[in-house]
């Protein structure tokens, strides 16, 4: 029963470790809140092998896949953009409003490693944006400027995309094997 224990311990932990949650200074791990990125391990994948399965995720998995990718060195870094015209809606003053979401993902590859990044990340509806904190009349605020979390539905709403997002990515770059051998 203890071993059982501790290797849901040990899984919770791998889990949760590998989350973004939203701050008052955006996007930050889970486990450590200092950091704007997450390591995903990979295991027995070289950095060369991550890099090229990202790119065929991006082929596979956006409509125009030479238009989002925005920058890459070999076997190192690549970065693409993801653009979504109905992210999800905003509660304000007892109205929902639809927004829009637009940023960049940038990985870095080593050994049984991926460093996951996510740049700019903009969310509004054009006239306002999601902001972390501040004050309500700047935008939609999550936080505002005393501390006070004012939209915990959309903060929710984003960690859980942000885990799905990320999810599917491990699970791609885990899981993916040439099967073109003719």
């Amino acid at each position: 029963m203890k071993n059982l224990i501790y290797i849901l311990l040990i899984l919770g932990i791998q889990t949760y470790a590998q989350q973004f949650v939203v701050s008052k200074k955006g996007l930050r791990d889970q486990s450590a809140s200092e950091k704007n990125y997450l390591v995903l391990n990979i295991d027995g994948k070289k950095a060369s092998e991550l890099y090229q399965v990202s790119l065929i995720f991006m082929n596979n998995d956006y409509l125009n896949p030479n238009t989002i990718l925005k920058d890459k060195v070999d076997n190192l870094y690549v970065q693409f953009e993801t653009s979504i015209k109905e992210f999800g809606v905003v509660k304000n003053s007892g109205s929902k409003i639809p927004v829009g979401a637009k940023y960049l993902t940038e990985l870095r590859f080593k050994e049984n490693k991926v460093k996951l990044t996510i740049v700019d990340l903009v969310i509004g509806n054009g006239a306002y944006e999601v902001i972390w904190q501040g004050d309500v009349f700047q935008g939609y605020v999550i936080w505002n400027k005393n501390d006070v979390l004012i939209r915990p539905e959309l903060k929710v709403f984003i960690e859980d995309y942000f885990s799905k997002e990320i999810k599917n990515l491990k699970t791609y770059l885990s899981n993916y094997k040439d099967e073109d051998d003719w």
